[in-house]
């Protein structure tokens, strides 16, 4: 497999594990928080329109991978690497400037790797000129909300209420970011993200919000109840996803299986419980609609 590939798809779908020391009134605690992989980066993108040239491929993945139902590994590898070349071959011939990642001044000669920066404008300039009719501002702000959880409980995580970060200390090593997530994933994702994931599946995303709180059949998928003005319920996606696709009828239930299919693919949030899901669609991928 493509080197170049696993490491522009694991930028934006992979999962990091982050070892923090938090004071609290019984002392230091050590907390491991899981996050997703562009929680550690994609804030810069959205706020500061800001982009690495690895930042840039990973969002050209993460929206032209959606493209095809069902794409081969050898396709996303042959879309990494030919939009890889591209962006390079557009640096090289001064299309658009490269950049120091950090002051961001323009650079003389392209470098090797993914490190280099470029501005938001120019990485729009860059896709806009090869017919694509969306921008990086946008699907940065939709990947943005996605992980904002994520982006918020590595500031401060909810589950130390009342504490703060402890104090460096000599002896005291820095946090450190696994190689891999194993710890267990979050409970569940929030009303919010339930309504921008599974936006046109069953429900708009403005109605989404409302059929959770009075739809007795989405019942099943809450795992914590929220408050009023403070928390938000959380809620199962997988168990969310096969009730949605048990309440369909026909060609219908073999379509939204499908379109449920791509979302787990797709969206790094899900990650954690993309396997549940996979036992269920690998029940139903083969099914004709008439169950």
């Amino acid at each position: 497999m493509s080197q170049l590939f696993e490491l522009v798809r694991d930028h934006v779908e992979g999962f990091d594990t982050i070892a923090q020391e938090w004071q609290t009134a019984d002392g230091i605690k050590t907390v491991n928080i899981t996050l997703a992989r562009p929680a550690a980066w994609i804030e810069r993108v959205h706020e500061k329109g800001v982009l690495t040239a690895l930042d840039c491929l990973a969002l050209i993945f993460f929206v032209l991978d959606d493209w095809s139902a069902e794409p081969t590994r050898e396709q996303e590898v042959q879309l990494v690497e030919g939009w890889a070349a591209e962006l390079r071959r557009a640096a090289t011939a001064g299309e658009i400037q490269a950049r120091h990642p950090f002051t961001l001044l323009p650079l003389p000669n392209v470098p090797e790797g993914l490190d280099w920066g470029l501005l938001a404008s120019d990485a729009d300039k860059f896709v806009t000129a090869r017919g694509m009719a969306w921008n990086f501002g946008d699907i940065a702000a939709h990947i943005y909300r996605e992980v904002l959880t994520d982006i918020e409980s590595k500031r401060f995580p909810s589950f130390l209420e009342g504490a703060t970060p402890a104090q460096p200390q000599a002896a005291a090593p820095a946090p450190v970011v696994a190689e891999c997530a194993n710890d267990a994933p979050v409970d569940g994702i929030t009303t919010a993200q339930v309504a921008a994931i599974f936006d046109g599946i069953k429900y708009r995303a403005e109605n989404w919000t409302r059929r959770l709180s009075d739809t007795k059949w989405l019942e099943p998928a809450k795992v914590a109840l929220g408050a009023q003005g403070g928390a938000s319920s959380l809620w199962n996606p997988a168990t969310l996803a096969r009730l949605i696709h048990d309440k369909e009828r026909g060609t219908a239930k073999q379509k939204t299986l499908e379109a449920l299919n791509r979302k787990f693919k797709s969206k790094p949030v899900l990650a954690p419980w993309r396997t549940a899901w996979d036992e269920h669609y690998d029940m139903f991928k083969d099914a004709d609609g008439r169950h």
